[in-house]
């Protein structure tokens, strides 16, 4: 568990399914996320106990609840992958997810720069990525606010709504986080 100015974080567990599932399911949530918002409690489901099972593994990623500290109310996740890990460290991707009542208050900033120092200051992390939808451009926004620096464009590397789109891709070094 770890904490920002306005929110607690815990690991996702058993008893967040709704909220799981009412987050993943909206489509103004979803709109520029990989995988579509689910369609059925039944796609859900699968996919949150394969969410349960994967952090375990501390070598897979994890995804933490984001709860207001004032009266914890669950307002998003914010979750890691491991992309690589070895002996010099590990490249991690990052993402985060809020509803749409508390999207324009720097909610995912502070989502997004909590996880970060929690992850460089507890874990062998050489770099941290993340990467959005092109069209997302508050996302976009984001990942500059936590200092990050584009890497490149991946062309037509998302496919999303029956097309191919280009995907934006930024990463923060543990010498620059350091700094």
């Amino acid at each position: 568990m770890f904490h920002s100015s306005r929110l607690t974080y815990r690991k996702l567990n058993n008893t967040d399914f709704d909220f799981f599932y009412n987050l993943f399911s909206d489509q103004n949530v979803m709109k520029y996320a990989y995988l579509e918002a689910f369609s059925s409690k039944e796609e859900a489901k699968d996919a949150f106990e394969k969410k349960l099972v994967m952090q375990e593994d501390d070598n897979e990623g994890t995804q933490y609840v984001a709860a207001l500290k004032n009266d914890h109310t669950i307002i998003g996740i914010v979750d890691y992958e491991v992309l690589l890990k070895n002996h010099l460290g590990g490249i991690y991707e990052i993402g985060y997810f809020i509803q749409t009542d508390y999207w324009g208050k720097g909610y995912a900033t502070e989502m997004g720069k909590a996880l970060i120092d929690f992850l460089f200051n507890n874990d062998n992390v050489h770099k941290i990525v993340a990467s959005c939808h092109k069209e997302n451009l508050t996302s976009e926004t984001i990942m500059k606010k936590l200092g990050m620096r584009q890497e490149g464009v991946f062309r037509l590397a998302r496919y999303k709504n029956g097309s191919w789109i280009d995907e934006i891709r930024y990463s923060l070094l543990r010498q620059e986080w350091s700094e």
